[in-house]
């Protein structure tokens, strides 16, 4: 049994979306897949149904939509990029 000091896990992470500068925040159990929360941001965003979006980390790094928040090593309040897996002009830039 934990003492009345002990820090107990956070089990619902608040995840940050950036897409085209915008910023949103999402609500998701940190054992939900990571497609829960791209689904709600693609909606969100009006990009549902373009089967080329992925979330990146602000590193570029795309975050694999079939593994759960843990396991994927998401943290509460990161940031997440939501775009396209092939950026077809210009530059991509992450707003922080």
């Amino acid at each position: 049994m934990a003492g009345a000091g002990a820090v107990q896990p956070k089990e619902k992470l608040s995840i940050v979306v950036v897409h085209n500068g915008v910023a949103r925040e999402f609500d998701a159990p940190e054992n939900a897949a990571v497609q829960s929360v791209l689904s709600r941001a693609m909606a969100e965003f009006g990009v549902a149904g373009q089967s080329d979006y992925a979330l990146f980390t602000e590193q570029n790094v795309e975050v694999n939509a079939n593994q759960s928040f843990k396991d994927a090593g998401i943290v509460d309040e990161q940031r997440l990029v939501l775009r396209t897996r092939t950026v077809r002009s210009g530059t991509l830039v992450v707003v922080r």
